[in-house]
């Protein structure tokens, strides 16, 4: 039925179908979960691939995750379409995606010698909708150089199969860390491999399951490492069976397997985040039910139609590291989690549909045609709505319930506009149904600062500490708002500890400088002042307080010099023009002192006033009036 070369016109036929059920994709921007930190915000990415990023992507556990090859895959896409813009991420994404469908339906044509069923399972693999997740958020990149790397392994290991060697097997096992170097979630492919010995490669006919297992216990020892460095990378998300008991992860897990395989044939209502919730008792005994009935089903058909059983046990336990027994952060469960797991779904859905269709070729062909052609039509909308944090996650509260993370979400893209209104509605919402969250409580002290609001920042940033004492931000906005209400060695020894717990922003220093100086703190206002110039050598306001800080300690010439670089800097800068008239009056220098006070015009002279002695108004009256007297 297959001519020569079919398999080439086959691929080709799958690349155009991948590109056309994703073409909008590269016109999506980032979004707010995780790709900031991962990639916008972070210079480790987007400087680039060199020798000391390369050493970082091996050595971080950012995102509670070890996962080296995808650190190295974005610093390659930042220094091959640079870090500006998202569109040549997402390129690099489609492009990978694109090649896992093809090298699948290769290695399943190869082990199966069935083109057709092959191609469609390829096909399904591609358009899926509920793979949308991991091409078209940035930060799942790792999901995608797992699955290439997994199904690399695959064809590794149909090439040890066919002749074992050490050498061959040295292949396998490569392919096998790479994959794990990608994403943990590789750990169960050892099993997958004992599963593609009885079918399609039959190896169980010819060795016993007891070698095929010693077989793979090397790649179980490796994986067994892998797992190990993973719980310590997660050992800040994992939730303890204090906060989800065992019994509440396994209704969870159970409801999970029902929404993937009811998300599968009816991928509609798909959101980024779905909130755990209390699952009713008769659908958590349906899904045990139907769970039970397919398995005992294929378990039956075993010794004559085993694809079916391989491909549903693939499913069942490719999920199990994410099915939410081992609970990795909020989230019920997840699109992006299904993406390996439906190879194996597709096999038996594929593989038993051919065989329910068996004598209708044309039939088999149109209903194929029809599942392609919806699927590649509601992948398109699912893009649609990846193209930013308001329509992703707008749609997110649209087909779910209690979504904290959605208003979380929507906050932050509202904030960053500046629409502080809208910021705090979504936020307020999102603490109602996650009290917990100390970020949020953050940004709305955040907020309340920029609307002049100190006493209500503080009380968030009091509420973010006691959930998180060890908030870098809540610390710094606690700092700033107890400046604001007058509270200044508090809000020092805030700042203090923001500088303890994370990599200093531009003008912390400057605030505990000028708190310091007003505290009588000379030496500890001296340090954080020359930190500041350190950081800004041309900052008109650093200068201007550190002229001060010279006055207190009566160092005139000093005082006088840093005055002078700030109207440098900065000749609107009325204070700098005043206190340098100051030090001119003060030491008797009048002819100097008039024309800075007249270039201070009379705007800014209460608050120049205020930084001063109290006899500074009769001081430079009295310049004022020997000027006169000389003319």
């Amino acid at each position: 039925m297959f001519k020569p070369g079919t398999k080439l016109w086959l691929s080709l036929a799958l690349i155009a179908l991948t590109a056309l059920a994703y073409a909008h994709v590269c016109g999506n921007d980032f979004i707010h979960l995780d790709d900031p930190a991962g990639i916008k915000d972070n210079a480790h990415v987007t400087q680039g691939l060199n020798a000391p990023n390369v050493a970082w992507a091996f050595s971080t556990f950012l995102l509670g995750n070890w996962i080296p090859l995808n650190w190295l895959s974005l610093q390659l896409d930042a220094t091959l379409f640079g870090a500006s813009s998202a569109w040549g991420f997402h390129l690099a994404s489609l492009l990978w995606h694109g090649a896992n469908v093809v090298l699948l339906f290769l290695v399943l044509h190869d082990m199966t010698a069935a083109p057709g069923r092959s191609f469609m399972v390829a096909a399904l693999f591609a358009v899926h909708p509920l793979h949308v997740e991991s091409v078209a958020w940035v930060t799942e990149r790792k999901d995608l150089l797992c699955a290439f790397f997994w199904i690399l392994t695959m064809a590794a290991y149909h090439v040890y199969a066919r002749r074992p060697t050490l050498g061959r097997y040295g292949v396998v096992m490569l392919c096998f860390c790479l994959a794990l170097l990608s994403k943990p979630m590789a750990v169960t492919l050892p099993c997958v491999l004992l599963l593609l010995d009885a079918w399609p490669l039959r190896r169980l006919e010819r060795i016993s399951f007891r070698a095929a297992v010693v077989e793979k216990l090397p790649l179980l020892a490796v994986a067994g490492a892998f797992s190990a460095v993973t719980i310590l990378a997660q050992q800040n998300a994992v939730s303890s069976l204090e906060n989800l008991s065992m019994t509440e992860r396994l209704q969870n897990a159970l409801a999970a397997y029902g929404a993937y395989l009811a998300q599968t044939v009816w991928p509609m209502n798909l959101a980024v985040f779905y909130p755990r919730q209390t699952v009713p008792l008769a659908l958590l005994l349906a899904n045990a039910m139907i769970l039970s009935a397919a398995t005992s089903l294929l378990l039956k058909l075993a010794r004559t139609r085993p694809e079916l059983l391989v491909g549903w046990l693939w499913f069942l336990g490719t999920l199990v590291p994410v099915i939410g027994l081992v609970q990795v952060g909020d989230q019920a469960r997840a699109d992006r989690y299904t993406y390996l797991p439906h190879i194996g779904l597709f096999i038996t859905l594929v593989w038993g549909g051919a065989e329910l269709l068996a004598r209708s070729a044309a039939l088999r062909a149109a209903v194929s045609a029809l599942v392609l052609l919806g699927l590649s039509a509601l992948t398109w909308t699912q893009v649609c709505l990846w193209q930013n944090s308001l329509t992703l996650f707008s749609h997110a509260l649209e087909v779910t319930r209690d979504n904290y993370l959605a208003h979380t979400n929507l906050g932050i893209f509202f904030l960053q506009r500046g629409d502080f209104e809208r910021a705090r509605h979504h936020f307020i919402l999102s603490v109602r149904l996650n009290p917990t969250d100390a970020d949020v409580h953050q940004r709305l002290a955040f907020i309340a600062l920029q609307e002049q609001r100190p006493f209500d920042a503080i009380a968030h940033c009091e509420l973010a500490l006691r959930l998180d004492p060890r908030h870098a931000e809540a610390h710094h906005n606690l700092g700033i708002a107890l400046f604001e209400t007058g509270q200044l060695e508090a809000g020092v020894r805030h700042l203090e500890k923001y500088l303890e717990l994370a990599v200093p922003r531009p003008g912390i220093y400057f605030h505990l400088g000028k708190a310091c100086i007003q505290l009588g703190q000379l030496d500890k206002a001296e340090h954080y002042l020359n930190a500041a110039l350190a950081d800004d050598p041309e900052g008109p306001l650093v200068h201007l307080h550190l002229g001060l800080l010279a006055l207190k300690r009566e160092h005139w010439p000093q005082a006088r010099e840093h005055f002078v670089r700030s109207v440098q800097f900065d000749p609107r800068l009325a204070e700098g023009h005043l206190l340098l008239a100051w030090v001119d009056a003060s030491r008797g220098q009048w002819w100097q002192a008039v024309p800075s006070l007249l270039q201070a015009g009379r705007a800014s002279v209460q608050r120049a006033f205020a930084l001063t002695d109290p006899d500074f108004r009769g001081r430079l009256w009295d310049c004022l009036l020997r000027q006169k007297c000389t003319r």
